[in-house]
């Protein structure tokens, strides 16, 4: 089943760090022209945000390159970095060289299709904000009479990096490991949503972590379970604000 969820971007602005991610990727992407089955492969090489265009490499195909000549109407498809991104009803404007080389230049479309997929992405959050997390860690111990019971663990972390199925979550200071690595871990993690009062809390099950003994760093992967749709929905939105926030930091570097 298909779990993703689409987004639409009208903003010129966000279409445009979609469009440099793309080019900077070298991305390639597929091209089917209305009313035909014939179907092309190009890249981005430019994109001009203010001038609301963008310059696609000349298509593979002879007959691609005569209907764009023509003025034919086309739609473009491809997935960068676990997103799948469409767009269509354009056409080129004119013929640009870049470099000796033939290239379209499109206007930007009203709008272009956002698709996020579940495990496709995973932004660094760390290299964004400093994003506090609660975490809360619980496991099966043993005490000194040999009875078990449940114990829990609390950290203070950042969140270092966050997709729609998980995250990474690290901690300082940490001589000793408070955590066991043969029993199952399950965890909840709290922190506050960016430019809102509100705390979303996240249930997950630790999958690992690593241990920098001479920095004392403790990095824990976490892998979200039986999320409520309400707060899956939440971090759907979150991953996605996040994603454009850091597409458009690299667009501008």
């Amino acid at each position: 089943m298909d779990r993703g969820q689409n987004f639409t971007v009208s903003d010129a602005s966000r279409m445009g760090s979609i469009l440099k991610s793309l080019e900077r990727n070298r991305t390639m992407l597929g091209v089917n022209f209305r009313g035909s089955s014939e179907f092309a492969n190009t890249m981005v090489v430019g994109v001009d945000t203010a001038g609301r265009t963008v310059l696609l490499d000349e298509f593979n195909t002879n007959t691609a390159n005569d209907m764009a000549m023509r003025g034919s109407i086309f739609s473009v498809r491809g997935n960068d970095q676990g997103v799948d991104i469409f767009f269509s009803n354009v056409r080129a404007i004119k013929v640009a060289k870049i470099e000796g080389n033939k290239a379209y230049r499109v206007a930007f479309p009203e709008s272009m299709s956002y698709k996020q997929r579940r495990d496709g992405y995973r932004v660094q959050i760390g290299e964004m904000m400093n994003l506090m997390v609660e975490a809360m860690f619980t496991f099966e111990d043993e005490d000194e009479d040999g009875e078990f019971f449940d114990r829990t663990v609390t950290l203070d972390c950042e969140l270092s990096d966050l997709s729609v199925s998980g995250c990474r979550v690290t901690t300082f200071k940490v001589k000793e490991v408070p955590l066991p690595d043969a029993v199952p871990v399950t965890c909840k993690l709290r922190w506050i949503v960016p430019d809102t009062e509100q705390s979303l809390v996240v249930e997950g099950v630790m999958r690992h972590f690593v241990h920098n003994e001479h920095r004392e760093v403790l990095q824990i992967g976490v892998e979200f379970i039986e999320l409520e749709q309400r707060i899956q929905d939440e971090v759907d939105r979150f991953v996605i604000q996040a994603q454009f926030i850091a597409r458009r930091e690299a667009a501008e570097r």
